[in-house]
């Protein structure tokens, strides 16, 4: 049986626009990541990006969903005016084995813009894939904290 909880962030995810897969994995990663966090042994931070922001491809004209054609000019000035409302950040997973160790940085990805709130995981879909990254790195130093460095060698 399917737990409250899980079902919970589940149908969240798919609310949001997640893919069935993903919605399972993420509502998995993000249960697993609360019971860690509890323990103080994870954490996600978010500090502003130093680097300005690198549209790509993005900067050109489009259609957008009500049809009607945004130009090249005014998508830039859209993605300006959005970048200067919600800034560029950077977000990182931090991990420890114990309260009493310092944190080391499993996961990160800058160039994050146009987000309200950054480490939200419904509105960056960075988020859990950052938080199953950090989850892997405690995991596997809590093996080696358990039996030595040698028994693990990845």
């Amino acid at each position: 049986m399917i737990g409250r909880e899980r079902k919970g962030l589940y149908l969240s995810a798919r609310r949001v626009g997640y893919t069935p897969p993903h919605a399972w994995h993420c509502a998995q990663t993000i249960l697993a990541w609360r019971d860690e966090e509890d323990m103080e042994l994870v954490k996600i931070e978010c500090e502003p990006d130093s680097e300005p922001y690198d549209p790509g491809d993005s900067g050109g004209a489009y259609i957008n969903q009500f049809g009607r054609r945004v130009s090249a000019e005014q998508a830039r000035k859209e993605l300006d005016e959005l970048i200067s409302r919600t800034g560029i950040w950077c977000i990182a997973g931090y991990y420890r084995v114990s309260i009493n160790d310092e944190w080391i940085c499993a996961d990160s990805i800058c160039g994050c813009a146009g987000y309200e709130d950054p480490v939200d995981w419904r509105e960056n879909w960075y988020v859990p894939d950052i938080m199953q990254a950090t989850l892997d790195e405690l995991e596997k130093a809590q093996y080696a904290e358990q039996w030595g460095e040698l028994a693990y060698n990845g």
